[in-house]
């Protein structure tokens, strides 16, 4: 074989020949088997030439990195296998050095044999800086050799380490925040607006550039909760920026994303006021715990109630009404911290016997 190794980009191709004895039989058939070493997937490759004495064949970037048991199969059969590493070419960077310390989006592009999907065994990827690991979000991979990853808010001069592990090389890339990358804004509509339809504005207060490109809310309680603007709905006059979004009760980051250096980074939030008009309810409720409900509009799906400092999370919710598990208030943490009467046997040598009859009667 000319060559055991392949490491390619975007459209590249490498050219590999194998040479041999009868590798064509009477009808000049050949193929090329790539078969995985780990999972035994076999790619099938048709040559671009092939003689009784060699076959020429190309491997391009779709085959995913790993290491392959190469042979040529005819009507004949097929040769002994020739080992071929396909390594894994993350591609060019979408960044020159870093970005805001709000966190940002690092885009891989024009690489070569991606895998279908990072599987967080063959293929992984991790972040890591001062010796420390941060989390990482793959917002998309690996389609055309593209890789996307969300990178979090961290201080200015964090230098970041993205480490992507396959199963025959890892390659890094570095990526630092820094505050003169780092976008800034305020929000100058009301803090506190109403539940329902509004229109909030914000003013980006410095001059890094900044193209938006992504507009949500999250909530301040739980990430899941999202309220997402549609693409391009908003306004942008100068540094100022009006969106509408309909609001439901509840405290609320405003997320925006730029190029090309990340995230905007806010000076307030949005606190959303509780619904006027809503109204409670409860049922069964004990020592042992119950239920609560608030009936309302635009309520939101990740709040909780406190019953003296217990808290009590959500058991059903909809935008017009949310039950709440309302805590047990004794519970075996909270007797021994308090020392309340713990549960036992009654001792029986210390009953007597109690009756409102004459004692000297027998029987009733």
């Amino acid at each position: 074989m000319s060559d055991s190794t392949v490491m390619i980009s975007g459209s590249s191709m490498k050219t590999i020949t194998l040479t041999g004895s009868n590798l064509i039989d009477s009808n000049n058939f050949a193929e090329v088997a790539l078969t995985h070493s780990i999972t035994g997937t076999v790619t099938v490759i048709t040559p671009s030439s092939s003689t009784a004495t060699q076959v020429v064949f190309d491997v391009d970037t779709n085959i995913a990195s790993g290491t392959y048991y190469v042979s040529v199969r005819n009507e004949l059969g097929g040769t002994n296998s020739k080992e071929l590493s396909i390594y894994w070419t993350p591609g060019s960077a979408s960044w020159a050095s870093g970005g805001s310390t709000a966190g940002g989006i690092a885009t891989l592009s024009n690489g070569g044999n991606y895998p279908a999907s990072i599987d967080g065994k063959l293929f992984s990827i991790s972040l890591t800086a001062n010796g420390a690991n941060y989390p990482i979000k793959i917002r998309s991979c690996c389609s055309g050799n593209v890789i996307e990853m969300e990178l979090p808010a961290a201080a200015s001069g964090t230098f970041f380490t993205i480490t992507m592990a396959g199963p025959v090389n890892t390659a890094t890339r570095n990526y630092t925040l820094s505050s003169s990358l780092t976008p800034t804004a305020s929000i100058t509509s009301s803090l506190t607006p109403a539940p329902g339809t509004s229109t909030v504005t914000f003013d980006l207060t410095n001059s890094v550039s900044a193209t938006i490109t992504e507009i949500s809310l999250v909530s301040t309680i739980s990430s899941t909760n999202v309220i997402s603007i549609p693409a391009n709905s908003w306004t942008t006059t100068g540094a100022s920026t009006s969106f509408s979004a309909d609001l439901s009760s509840g405290a609320y980051n405003l997320r925006v994303l730029t190029t090309p250096n990340g995230y905007v980074l806010f000076d307030n939030k949005l606190d959303v006021q509780f619904p006027s008009g809503a109204t409670t309810s409860s049922g069964p409720i004990s020592f042992n715990g119950g239920t609560f409900t608030i009936t309302g509009s635009n309520l939101s799906p990740s709040s909780f109630i406190t019953v003296n400092q217990l808290r009590g999370d959500i058991i059903s919710y909809t935008p017009s009404a949310v039950q709440y598990h309302v805590p047990a208030l004794v519970t075996a943490n909270s007797q021994t911290t308090f020392t309340l009467a713990q549960e036992g046997l009654i001792d029986r040598s210390k009953l007597a016997y109690i009756s409102d009859m004459v004692p000297t009667v027998n029987t009733v």
